[in-house]
């Protein structure tokens, strides 16, 4: 279970006026939190000898700015992952995330997307203390990252 929050006071919400001046409005604050909660399990079998776990990450975003009228939303996300160990020192991962929902409902109706995507890690170890790990993010038709 995890919990994390961002917040920022003392916005100013500004207008142009007819001079041409930026004048002030109000000021409100804005805060982001989400809450996460996650699963993992291996799943055995006499083939698989413990090699292939699974794992679950379910998000709850709350997104908002006071005083700002349809400046609050909410929203769910599902990340499904599986890992599988080749060896004591080579494993793989697969994530595919904001599998399900990847959202968040503003108060005013409209909707945020949330990025969707495919992570693919490869982690080897070269000495006792030393791994080598590379990730491969945002994996779709649009775009793709490495980063060693």
């Amino acid at each position: 279970l995890g919990y994390a929050t961002s917040t920022v006071q003392n916005l100013v919400l500004t207008t142009i006026e007819s001079t041409g001046r930026i004048g002030s409005l109000s000021e409100f604050n804005y805060a982001s939190s989400v809450i996460i909660l996650t699963y993992a399990n291996s799943l055995y079998s006499e083939k698989s000898r413990d090699n292939v776990s699974y794992g679950l990450r379910l998000k709850s975003y709350t997104k908002g700015a006071t005083t700002i009228s349809g400046g609050q939303g909410e929203g769910v996300g599902l990340d499904v992952g599986v890992k599988y160990e080749a060896s004591d020192r080579l494993s793989t991962a697969v994530m595919l995330k904001n599998l399900i929902g990847g959202s968040i409902k503003w108060s005013t109706g409209s909707i945020e997307s949330l990025s969707k995507g495919i992570k693919l890690g490869i982690k080897y170890q070269i000495f006792n203390n030393i791994d080598l790990l590379i990730s491969l993010l945002n994996i779709n038709k649009y775009f793709m990252l490495w980063r060693p």
